[in-house]
C-alpha cells in the first residue's frame, strides 16, 4: 500500500494520468506489473496541456 500511495502522489504532482507499479519478486514479470490510473479531478493546468 505504501508504494501505491507514493505512485498516486507522483501522478497527482506530475499531471500524468497513468503509472506502473512493478514487482520484480515474482516468477513471471508480467504477473508483477500493475497499471494505476489517476482518479483525481482534472486541474486547470492539466486541461490546458491537453489542448
Amino acid at each position: 500500500p505504501i508504494h501505491l500511495a507514493q505512485l498516486l502522489s507522483y501522478l497527482k504532482l506530475s499531471g500524468c494520468k497513468v503509472g506502473l507499479l512493478i514487482n520484480f519478486n515474482v516468477k513471471m514479470l508480467k504477473d508483477g506489473i500493475r497499471r494505476v490510473v489517476d482518479n483525481f479531478p482534472d486541474s486547470p493546468r492539466s486541461l490546458r496541456s491537453q489542448r
